[in-house]
């Protein structure tokens, strides 16, 4: 019988593994918005590790496919992502 799972506060799901049913925890990213600076459009890229940051990342907009460089910082604890474009 399947088990049903739902997600907790923190982006965490229990999830039954082994013989012994045993209770692992499964992390999931958090999302970041980004900004793409040549279309202005919105969209989300997952957090590094707390222990990466900070770092910059070569991406490409999931909008109109202009690349950018995403820079990570963190500020108490908390990451935030800037993008920008490869001209800056």
């Amino acid at each position: 019988m399947p088990r049903e799972s739902t997600f907790d506060q923190t982006g965490q799901v229990p999830i039954s593994t082994g013989l012994h049913h045993r209770q692992d925890v499964v992390s999931f990213p958090m999302l970041l918005p980004v900004t793409c600076p040549a279309c202005c459009q919105v969209f989300d890229v997952a957090e590094p590790p707390l222990a990466e940051v900070p770092c910059e990342v070569d991406y490409d907009c999931e909008i109109c496919c202009h690349p950018m460089i995403i820079f990570f910082d963190e500020s108490e604890g908390e990451v935030w992502a800037e993008a920008r474009s490869l001209a800056d």
